[in-house]
């Protein structure tokens, strides 16, 4: 509620609320002095957060965004000169102030990229006698991060750890990860992944999965990539990173071989008369779906019918978005793809069923691709199931989805 009224803009009522809660946890203050910094009142911010001291209430990350954000007002600093004057034992509040004034200056010289005046001003203030907490670490650290300065990132990780003694959270690794990351060391950022006490987050994985783009490195991305899955599995970004990485590459072949082991299964099957060739038809699903999308770029004249479940597609690998129906082709065989395919299209009566809720693969994308095709004059159809994810497993869903494929396909193949 006082987050709510603050994010209104009554303060008023958000301080009313926060003077009245018998019990007030790290939340409540976070909410009040965010409120006070994001309406304009960062006199009152600082003031909260003086009294949040004296309580003995250790302040988090959020409040230590919000505390920069009003720190960054000359009359702020004035005030709380004249605090201490009146105040009584203001020694830890006014230490806490000035480790937030260094985080906030040093964080504004690594969003400008000044890394070296950074790491002089984080010096700075280990000079005079402030002792970093987890926070100023997660400050300095990202600020190497961005400039590259890998020797100094390696010292203040090892100096928190052994001389500060305190323990490096899942953020702090991630940060020397990144760092690692972005100059290129990326078996020492795995190395270092590997060794954590604790379990890695996805933001480790995924700093490490974009180095991998990169620089280039297939393997290592398909390594990391299966671990970002088994994390955040609905994460559709880490699927996309991952084409993006085999596209720069060129490495679309993988695609291309599957194709060809099912084409030539199907011809085994053809002539030892256990099939007829006017009768053929393919269904897939996710990335069943994703190759039976190239099965009938690839061999037009092949299949009567086709029917897709959430096809893993990506669009932003397209070659043209207006002629969605070639890019398989380029896709599949690289960028000479884009001369050796230009006059073929896809002919396959093809069906989409697509789950609406799905976080893997946006509905939007096998909409796109489905309104690609019919501009190019294919008979397509489009099912959408509003209340189901990528797998469409709801049991009425999952009954109806492979009736309508049967109706499709008898519409085709009698």
């Amino acid at each position: 509620m006082i987050d709510g009224y603050a994010k209104y803009g009554d303060m008023a009522s958000a301080r009313f609320l926060f003077d009245q809660a018998p019990n007030k946890d790290i939340v409540a203050w976070s909410a009040l002095i965010s409120g006070y910094a994001q309406n304009g009142q960062p006199n009152e911010a600082v003031k909260i957060f003086l009294e949040m001291s004296t309580k003995n209430v250790k302040p988090d990350e959020f409040i230590i965004v919000s505390l920069m954000s009003a720190c960054s007002q000359d009359h702020v600093q004035a005030a709380l000169i004249d605090m201490n004057a009146k105040g009584g034992n203001m020694e830890r509040a006014t230490s806490l102030f000035d480790m937030i004034s260094y985080c906030s200056m040093i964080q504004g010289l690594s969003v400008h990229g000044r890394g070296d005046q950074a790491v002089a001003l984080f010096n700075k203030m280990l000079n005079e006698g402030l002792a970093p907490d987890e926070v100023a670490f997660t400050v300095i650290l990202t600020a190497c991060s961005r400039s590259g300065l890998v020797e100094e990132g390696w010292h203040f990780f090892e100096s928190m750890r052994h001389k500060y003694h305190l323990t490096p959270s899942p953020d702090h690794y991630a940060c020397m990860v990144d760092l690692l990351s972005r100059s290129g060391q990326l078996n020492a950022a795995y190395d270092l992944l590997q060794s954590m006490p604790m379990e890695p987050h996805a933001g480790a994985w995924g700093a490490l999965l974009g180095a991998c783009k990169l620089n280039g490195n297939i393997e290592f991305g398909e390594l990391i990539a299966n671990q970002l899955f088994e994390i955040e599995p609905p994460n559709p970004h880490n699927y996309v990173l991952l084409s993006n990485i085999h596209a720069a590459a060129d490495r679309w072949f993988d695609v291309s071989a599957d194709v060809n082991d099912v084409l030539v299964a199907i011809d085994h099957v053809i002539d030892l008369g256990l099939a007829s060739p006017s009768k053929l038809a393919v269904v897939g699903g996710s990335h069943g779906g994703f190759l039976t999308t190239h099965l009938i770029g690839q061999a037009q004249d092949k299949f009567i019918a086709a029917a897709a479940r959430n096809p893993v597609c990506n669009l932003a690998l397209m070659v043209g978005t207006t002629d969605i129906p070639d890019w398989r082709f380029a896709e599949a065989y690289g960028s000479e793809g884009q001369n050796s395919f230009t006059d073929a299209h896809v002919k396959t009566p093809t069906l989409f069923l697509l789950g609406a809720q799905d976080l893997r693969v946006p509905v939007s994308t096998g909409l796109q691709y489905a309104r690609a095709l019919k501009e190019k004059g294919v008979p397509i159809k489009v099912i959408v199931f509003p209340n189901d994810t990528h797998a469409i497993e709801r049991l009425q869903s999952d009954f109806e989805s492979f009736l309508s494929i049967g109706v499709w396909f008898k519409k085709y193949l009698s």
